[in-house]
Formats: structure tokens, sequence, C-alpha cells
């Protein structure tokens, strides 16, 4: 196998958010915020956290919804295109 195939900047590039998914996976779908709206509401509703760090975050969808719920969130991605 190829190293290259493995780099996680390699595999999650712009072609992976674009194409990889049924949806493209951007802030504009619809899909995406309505996931991520109701896996905030359900982790903090069960939880409760006061802090968050989500590793592996893509574009920080659920980071964003945490905070706008209260929680103190944060996210970090290898990907450049994650942002």
């Amino acid at each position: 196998m190829n190293q290259t195939s493995l780099d996680p900047v390699v595999v999650y590039g712009k072609e992976y958010y674009d194409h990889m998914c049924e949806v493209p996976y951007d802030r504009e779908q619809p899909v995406w915020r309505k996931h991520f709206l109701t896996l905030a509401r359900t982790l903090a509703d069960r939880y409760r956290p006061g802090k968050v760090l989500d590793v592996g975050c893509a574009k920080g969808f659920l980071v964003e919804n945490l905070r706008d719920l209260g929680v103190e969130a944060s996210g970090v991605d290898v990907s450049p295109s994650a942002f």
C-alpha cells in the first residue's frame, strides 16, 4: 500500500469534503446544519459538558453548535481543507 494514501492530509483533502459524502460537506447544506444541531443538543443535554475538545472536527460544525449552546468548545483537525 502506498504510504501517501494513508496520509490524512491527503485522504481528507478538498476532494473528500466535496464528493465523498452523499451531500457536499459544507455549511450551506441544511442536512449538515440539522444533523450537528441535533447532535450538539443531545450531547449538551445528556452530558452537560463544561468544555469539549473535538479531535478531528473537520469543518467545526459540532464545535459551532456546542458554542451556541453555551459549551466552551474547541476543535482541531489535520486537514487544511477542513477549514
